[in-house]
């Protein structure tokens, strides 16, 4: 009874917060599945954009993204939103098993301490919108949702991560803008890979193809 009462006040306040947001316009959020990130303490509740906001000088709906998160802490029933103002999140991949058979399925994303986002909030290219074009950004919180901060330069575009939590580190791959027109596409194809040690998130040397 008490969540429904925390869901009911929630998509008040998601609502109320659209008005204030990037879009400056009244609009409705709606809330996916809650995913545990401490089993002691908190959850993390995404909600997304209501499709009706989309124009021709915003993102379209090109991909599985979020508008943010909501922050539950459940001992406290108390909560706060991730990140300061809404922006575009990747959805991750729902489940993946960690090596030991038979435990539990986690969200690639989640390692022991850290949770790691995608995410879009710069606009790059200048041309007015955050959009498909626009690089992603490694963002880390840990599994409370606190101490959110930023991993990777804003001028390169997160393609991927893998995390290897039984060798300590994640390894990102990262698409460089090539042709330096501001914008990351297919065409840009000058990656390399990263790994961020999962004891304190630095980032490690970047692993390049040299053509001897």
């Amino acid at each position: 009874m008490r969540l429904l009462s925390l869901f009911s006040t929630l998509a008040f306040i998601a609502g109320f917060h659209g008005a204030f947001c990037q879009d400056r316009k009244s609009s409705f959020r709606s809330f996916d599945e809650p995913w545990v990130t401490d089993s002691a303490s908190t959850m993390l509740i995404p909600y997304r954009y209501d499709a009706s906001l989309f124009s021709s000088d915003k993102m379209k709906s090109w991909g599985n993204y979020y508008a943010n998160y909501i922050v539950y802490h459940f001992n406290s029933d108390s909560y706060a939103t991730l990140f300061p103002d809404d922006t575009y999140i990747q959805a991750p991949e729902p489940y993946s098993y960690s090596y030991s058979r038979g435990s539990e399925p986690r969200h690639r994303n989640i390692s022991k301490s850290w949770v790691f986002y995608l995410v879009k909030n710069k606009d790059h290219n200048g041309n007015g919108k955050i959009d498909e074009r626009d690089p992603f950004i490694l963002y880390a919180s840990d599994t409370r949702g606190e101490n959110l901060k930023p991993i990777t330069p804003e001028s390169e575009n997160v393609v991927s991560f893998v995390r290897y939590e039984k060798f300590g580190f994640i390894l990102l791959t990262v698409q460089r803008d090539s042709n330096h027109d501001g914008e990351f596409q297919l065409n840009d194809n000058d990656h390399y890979l990263v790994r961020v040690n999962l004891s304190d998130l630095s980032l490690g040397n970047k692993i390049e193809y040299r053509n001897r």
